[in-house]
């Protein structure tokens, strides 16, 4: 990002960055899910009260907030809000034809398959073609927009870091490659109003006033996700590794690494590590494992409430 722009005025020195948060959240067991933004508060809160430790870090601008999955009153198009209400309706009538088969004795299958039908489905969803377009034309023209806002009212240069939670943490990743990598994409060339949305940011990149400062991802299934694409594929099977830079994760400006914190957990059975996968050798992507409860499905939502997350992510900031 200290690249010079077009007009040569380059990447602004980071006293003149405003530094925005964006959550975005990912699989809930929950059968009745929230919007996520009691989830993204928590969070934000904890990683304030450990800035009190470095005084020279903190947010500028308020926090972006994503939400998906759930009813949403600024629009009847997207599909996804739908989501919760129609696992429940499956959910039920599965459960009313299995019966007692739907769990063993000791539960452990029932919780097992609730958690596949109110938190892996929505990552089936988002991993089909229609789901991918229905989030990302959600998802990306509403970070757009907010971001256009933002730069109408402040005219400053925007500086992001993005928490990405388990399927979120997909999203995120996507989002930043379509930002940040140069080649075409494919899901942009039948949708102008995405299309438009990603090519208004890609000219603040050019322009030296649009970076990303960090990425927080806790819970991400990415290593699983890597079979999802021809291409990876094929990069996998050669060993190559991928290119951070494609994110807008690069050394040589004024940030210090890791750029990308990946939390996960032992216990989490949806988090793996992934920093092996990109070309790693200056450091800018670390995977931190952190101590998380016994229960998987409670692993996997604890990360928003952890103060040890929260500390590193102060650290690290």
């Amino acid at each position: 990002m200290n690249k010079q722009d077009g007009d040569g005025q380059g990447a602004r020195k980071s006293a003149a960055w405003l530094e925005i948060p964006i959550f975005i959240h990912g699989i809930s067991p929950d059968k009745y899910p929230n919007t996520g933004v009691e989830e993204y508060d928590e969070l934000l809160a904890l990683v304030k009260a450990k800035f009190k430790a470095y005084p020279d870090k903190h947010f500028s601008a308020e926090p972006i907030y994503v939400t998906w999955g759930v009813p949403n009153k600024d629009s009847d198009s997207n599909t996804n809000q739908y989501l919760a209400e129609v696992e429940r309706a499956i959910q039920r009538k599965v459960k009313a034809k299995m019966g007692g088969a739907y769990s063993n004795p000791f539960g452990i299958t029932g919780h097992l398959r609730d958690l596949l039908f109110f938190g892996m489905s929505d990552l089936f969803y988002y991993l089909s073609a229609d789901g991918e377009t229905d989030l990302r034309e959600q998802i990306f023209e509403s970070v757009a927009k907010e971001l256009k806002k933002i730069d109408r009212k402040h005219a400053s240069s925007i500086s992001l870091t993005i928490f990405g939670h388990s399927a979120g943490s997909v999203i995120a990743h996507d989002l930043l490659f379509h930002l940040f990598s140069e080649k075409k994409h494919e899901s942009e060339a039948n949708n102008q109003k995405m299309r438009s949305a990603m090519d208004d940011l890609r000219a603040l990149v050019k322009q030296g006033r649009l970076r990303i400062r960090r990425l927080y991802t806790f819970g991400s299934p990415i290593s699983l996700l890597t079979l999802r694409a021809k291409a990876l594929i094929y990069k996998i099977k050669a060993d190559a590794p991928l290119k951070p830079q494609d994110l807008g994760l690069m050394s040589g400006d004024d940030l210090s690494d890791p750029r990308w914190v990946n939390f996960w957990s032992r216990h989490d059975l949806v988090s793996y590590p992934i920093e092996f996968l990109y070309d790693n050798k200056k450091g800018l992507i670390e995977d931190h494992e952190i101590s998380a409860s016994l229960s998987p499905a409670t692993a996997h939502t604890s990360y928003w409430t952890s103060e040890e997350m929260a500390e590193h992510i102060a650290k690290t900031f």
